[in-house]
């Protein structure tokens, strides 16, 4: 996943908060993910996780502290 980590924010967590999908496309990424049956570490792989786990490190990557 390619992130343009420019976007600027007030904050880490409002920057942050510029790079995730909409709701309704993260919950279609959790749905899909759940009825794929992959629950606990299986749940690592999926989509949703993947997703918002790119955002996390991208934004650490960009000399932010956010915890994993």
């Amino acid at each position: 996943m390619n992130i343009n980590l420019t976007k600027t924010g007030s904050n880490k967590n409002s920057k942050r908060g510029l790079y995730y999908t909409l709701l309704k496309e993260q919950l279609d990424l959790l749905y899909h993910d759940i009825d794929s049956g992959k629950f606990g570490a299986d749940a690592k792989t999926g989509n949703f996780y993947l997703a918002r786990k790119a955002v996390r490190i991208n934004t650490l990557l960009n000399k932010s502290t956010i915890p994993l």
